[in-house]
């Protein structure tokens, strides 16, 4: 599998992030995991901080205050990028999202471009995921990475999957 990372953007989520962690890690023994945390006031930074000293494929961004999720993601997926990771995918903290899906999302990544929970995308052009109806929403159905003006086109796209590979860096 090429270099991949799961951005996870949380506010006061202790109570969920050790144990999504720990389920990635099970699913995906390879894949990094970056959360961006907004100041949680319930030590959800501190936790992960500690998971962090123990594996070093757990991050952790932490911003100033609770800017919000579309900026947790943008923040994220640019920390990635910068980074040179080629697969980024979104989940949400609070399980909402299916650890146990992420694989066969990621696998379908050898056929197209873009992944969310029904189709793949290739050269813009959709066509319908298997099982989809079982597969949970690992992202945001339409999630709008603005990165306020930022010259870095690749946040300042419309990014409607989970899974997308990046473009090759500059």
């Amino acid at each position: 599998m090429e270099r991949a990372i799961v951005v996870i953007p949380t506010y006061n989520e202790r109570e969920n992030i050790g144990r999504l962690i720990e389920a990635l890690r099970r699913v995906l023994p390879s894949l990094d995991v970056l959360v961006v945390d907004d100041h949680s006031p319930d030590g959800t930074a501190e936790l992960v901080r500690s998971m962090a000293r123990d594996d070093a494929r757990i991050h952790l961004l932490e911003r100033e205050g609770k800017l919000g999720l579309g900026t947790a993601y943008c923040a994220g997926f640019r920390w990635a990028l910068d980074r040179g990771y080629r697969i980024i995918c979104q989940m949400d903290a609070d399980f909402s999202h299916n650890p146990d899906d992420l694989p066969r999302l990621i696998a379908a990544l050898d056929r197209a471009d873009l992944v969310d929970r029904f189709a793949v995308y290739q050269r813009g052009e959709r066509r319908q995921l298997a099982d989809a109806a079982s597969s949970a929403q690992l992202c945001s159905e339409r999630l709008y990475a603005d990165c306020d003006g930022d010259a870095d086109s690749r946040c300042n796209r419309r990014l409607q999957g989970i899974s997308s590979r990046t473009a090759a860096p500059n």
